[in-house]
């Protein structure tokens, strides 16, 4: 074999490894890794997802799709649970899992990760996973394969299935996720076990999806002099109120004051001990506005 060839063989290799990338690491939380958006370690027993929405299950009845808690957990050895589904589906029924995500923004993930196991003598039926976003565009993806295990097999596999330009979904409003287990030209007599769902990406997944719909986030601080200035200040209401004019650009927006201060006698209090020569009449909704009870703030300014 020429050196061109096994060069070629070799890329082929490391590409078809690089395809399924961020199973979830062994031993570790999801909850805690920045990385993951955790939808649910299936840990509640009154099966509800991260969100508190419940699961719902369709499909033919008890006898034919049910699911149950079991005391094996897919990443910690010592605690945790999984979600066990026994299916005894006839050719060409179907079972269903599905949960509302509520509008989810996931517009920072890279794709979606779980820990997976389908035991089947002799596959005759299918898989799949569905993503539906608030506009009703459904996505499903075939998992058949990635979590199909040998009957003795106790171990469990990654499922990834990494997000591609062409999806057709708003990401940004992520609405339904389902599995559907599928019977073929046979019933389907199986078992099958799911664990650690999660998107996943690169740094705080969840919080960069919220910013990246924010217009001039602030993530430094650009004037050295007016730092110092502020932490000097002290008396909380105005440092507050000071804070919000340099963020919001007070003088140049017309931002009402009573969206960054207190309500009622609050607000009037605020406004007598710290007047603006010529503030704008307040003409937008005070949705922003603080609490009554302003705490002292911390004041490291970074």
């Amino acid at each position: 074999m020429s050196l061109a060839k096994r060069l070629f063989i070799l890329l082929a290799f490391l590409i078809a490894g690089c395809a399924h990338t961020e199973p979830a690491p062994a031993h570790k939380d999801l909850r805690t890794l920045p990385e993951f958006l955790l939808l649910d370690d299936f840990n509640n027993p009154e099966l509800k997802n991260r969100f508190g929405e419940p699961w719902v299950i369709e499909g033919g009845g008890p006898e034919k799709f049910k699911a149950e808690f079991v005391s094996e957990d897919a990443i910690q050895e010592t605690r945790g649970n999984s979600l066990l589904f026994h299916l005894n589906l006839g050719a060409g029924e179907k079972g269903v899992f599905k949960s509302t995500l509520r509008g989810l923004d996931a517009s920072q993930t890279l794709g979606l990760a779980l820990k997976c196991r389908l035991r089947a003598g002799g596959l005759a039926g299918a898989l799949q996973l569905s993503l539906k976003d608030v506009e009703g565009r459904i996505q499903t993806f075939d998992l058949t394969s990635a979590c199909l295990s040998p009957d003795s097999s106790s171990d469990w596999r990654d499922a990834v299935i990494p997000r591609v330009s062409s999806s057709p979904l708003d990401w940004n409003k992520l609405q339904e996720i389902q599995f559907v287990f599928t019977g073929g030209e046979k019933p389907l007599k199986a078992q099958a076990a799911i664990d650690e769902l999660a998107l996943y990406g690169k740094g705080d997944v969840g919080f960069l999806s919220k910013k990246d719909n924010l217009i001039g986030f602030p993530t430094t601080v650009q004037a050295e002099a007016r730092r110092k200035e502020l932490l000097a200040e002290p008396e909380s209401e105005k440092f507050l109120y000071e804070i919000a004019r340099d963020t919001c650009s007070l003088r140049d927006r017309k931002v009402p004051l009573a969206r960054l201060a207190p309500t009622g006698t609050g607000l009037r209090r605020f406004q007598a001990r710290f007047p603006v020569g010529g503030a704008p009449r307040q003409t937008g909704s005070p949705e922003l506005r603080v609490g009554a009870t302003v705490p002292r703030p911390a004041r490291k300014l970074e």
